[in-house]
């Protein structure tokens, strides 16, 4: 059972760099491993749930005219149910069922903007660690020289404020840092 779960975790680290680095799309993937596509949506499934791989990432990798052509589709029948797709697009455009569950599946712009939140997140988290750990070097170690040292008594009461006001408090007040007050 081992060694299939890590057969299984090396595919989907394959596929993702396969996707990522070199820009193929699940129907590629499909041609060059000859795996079925039910064992392909598994795999891509797996490394999105491993966090190896976004949804925008394999949305984004189906061919540009493929989208188009099924954004098209959509707009004419105003309809996303699969198979009345399958049955328009196979008839005028011989489209892939794999890239079309797909894109159906990551089309929904919530998906985009959950993402983007996301990357923001990171993004704000990152900023929010480098200037702390920029104040500890420059102030010290203790609280009473980063905290009290760096950061403007301003800044310091506001996230006091909402460090009391928050019915189950972070570890400290400066974990209510927003980009706003990191600028």
């Amino acid at each position: 059972m081992e060694d299939d779960r890590g057969q299984y975790e090396k595919r989907s680290i394959q596929f993702t760099r396969l996707i990522k680095e070199k820009g193929f799309s699940p129907r590629k993937l499909s041609e060059i491993t000859e795996l079925a596509d039910s064992s392909i949506l598994h795999y891509l499934y797996e490394a999105i749930n491993e966090g190896c791989l976004r949804r925008f990432e394999i949305l984004y990798s189906i061919d540009k005219e493929i989208r188009k052509k099924i954004e098209s589709c959509i707009l004419q029948l105003k309809t996303t149910n699969y198979f009345k797709l399958k049955d328009a697009l196979n008839i005028k455009n011989k489209l892939d069922d794999l890239e079309l569950k797909l894109y159906l599946d990551f089309r929904d712009s919530r998906i985009d903007l959950g993402y983007m939140y996301e990357n923001i997140r990171f993004i704000e988290t990152k900023i929010h660690s480098s200037i702390k750990n920029f104040l500890i070097t420059k102030f010290g170690e203790l609280e009473k020289e980063w905290w009290r040292k760096g950061i403007p008594k301003a800044v310091r009461t506001e996230l006091s404020k909402r460090y009391e006001e928050d019915d189950e408090p972070a570890e400290h007040p400066y974990c209510y840092t927003n980009l706003r007050l990191c600028t």
